[in-house]
């Protein structure tokens, strides 16, 4: 087959020169790191935060922002009660601080209760016999047997169809590394440069990540694998597979600091897939995670720059989005577009978010205005010459509104309204959620 493939390129920009890839520092923590409830104020916080004017709302951001790095430095993101935690923002008579530390002092001068009787030796033996009784019953899980442990297979097959696993693995159908990074090559040159769709890449690479399960490989050419895969399947707008190997890098990123690339390039893709299956709330772990972990203090590469900021302006979204802001969503989606290196991060917006928000864009409109000119649509909305507005008023029934140069939003407001009430538009393959 010819040549090495740029990893990985789609067909629609395969000509495009390869940008050299860097590898960031290790910015992201353990998400599963933060409690519950802590969780569950921050979720609860941004959702009260909606009822704000502009002044409030960016007192609201220092506030939580001065909150979690204190609980940060103090090291109380555990201990601190978050279920009784305030912000002066909502309570102006609580100061800005550590709901542990404001009653600290309380706590303290608290009489001390009577513990006399729990002292004594007859009840410690008694206490010391019952831990011991429950321990002594306890039911142990069994050991792993020889067969759990990783396999190390001599198949030299380059090309292998993917079948799920019924049984123990065996080593004469499992390809060993050095030829699982032959056949990653192989099959990739084969479907830059041939027909071979997306069905028989996807089946090919995930036969290539079931051999390094099984064989417990986790390394660069695991990371490589999951990336590669991951990338496709945004082009191929298959969700599932994609979040499949966004979970798997995500473990694979916490493993070790050696394995720590692209970080940054696929935290964005994980935020927009959250905020285009309604997960806010892992959106704002993600958020807390990174205000703990990123902190700026590395230089990064040129490349890794873009990816950063784009992360942040992904997490953007989630206020335009939750807020109707269709104004600040539109204007992230130029400049995702506008970016060369953003291009699955463009893809994924506009195949999976941006009609619905165009709708619910323009019924809002419809609701405030009588007529617009329908080039203000185009600008306000972000259409251009391969997303022609007409095209998209015609798919939608709403060109029979479009008057010459104005769109009658009084009589289209009914059917958008129609349009939104019956959320097609919301349906998200998920199919392989993990």
């Amino acid at each position: 087959m010819a040549g090495k493939y740029n990893e990985v390129t789609p067909k629609a920009f395969a000509n495009r020169k390869a940008k050299k890839q860097f590898s960031p520092p290790n910015t992201q923590s353990n998400l599963a790191s933060w409690p519950p409830s802590l969780q569950d104020f921050v979720n609860s916080l941004f959702q009260r935060s909606e009822s704000l004017d502009d002044l409030q709302k960016a007192a609201f951001g220092s506030q939580i922002q001065s909150l979690m790095q204190l609980a940060i430095a103090q090291n109380k993101v555990w201990t601190n009660q978050w279920h009784l935690q305030q912000l002066p923002v909502f309570n102006p008579s609580v100061p800005l601080d550590l709901y542990e530390n404001i009653h600290a002092q309380e706590i303290m001068e608290r009489p001390k209760r009577l513990r006399g009787k729990y002292d004594s030796d007859e009840r410690k033996k008694k206490r010391l016999a019952r831990f011991a009784g429950a321990e002594s019953t306890r039911v142990m899980s069994p050991s792993p047997g020889p067969s759990s442990g990783p396999i190390v297979g001599y198949l030299d097959a380059l090309e292998k169809r993917y079948l799920r696993l019924t049984s123990e693995p065996d080593p004469a159908v499992v390809r060993p590394q050095h030829v699982l990074e032959k056949s990653l090559e192989f099959v990739m040159n084969k479907y830059m440069a041939s027909n071979a769709g997306y069905l028989y890449i996807n089946d090919q690479l995930k036969a290539i990540r079931q051999d390094l399960t099984v064989q417990h490989i986790k390394n660069d050419i695991t990371v490589k694998v999951y990336k590669t895969h991951g990338r496709l399947a945004i082009l191929n707008n298959d969700l599932g597979e994609f979040n499949q190997c966004s979970s798997q890098l995500k473990q694979l990123y916490q493993k070790s600091d050696a394995l720590f690339h692209d970080t940054y390039e696929f935290t964005c893709y994980r935020i927009l897939y959250l905020l285009l299956t309604g997960n806010y709330s892992e959106v704002n772990v993600i958020r807390l995670t990174l205000l703990k972990s990123d902190t700026g203090s590395k230089i990064l590469a040129p490349e890794y720059v873009t990816f950063r900021n784009a992360v942040y302006l992904a997490l953007e979204l989630l206020s335009s989005i939750t807020l109707g802001d269709y104004h600040i969503f539109f204007k992230t989606y130029q400049k995702f577009r506008e970016t060369e290196q953003l291009t699955y991060a463009f893809h994924m917006m506009k195949h999976s978010m941006v009609t619905k928000q165009r709708l619910l864009a323009i019924n809002i409109m419809c609701k405030a205005f009588k007529k617009l000119p329908v080039e203000y649509l185009e600008r306000e909305l972000a259409f251009d010459n391969s997303e022609p507005i007409g095209e998209f008023l015609a798919g939608h029934s709403l060109a029979q509104f479009q008057k010459d140069t104005d769109f009658d939003c009084s009589a289209a407001r009914p059917t958008v309204q129609a349009m939104v009430d019956k959320g097609d538009f919301r349906k998200i393959d998920i199919k392989g959620q993990v």
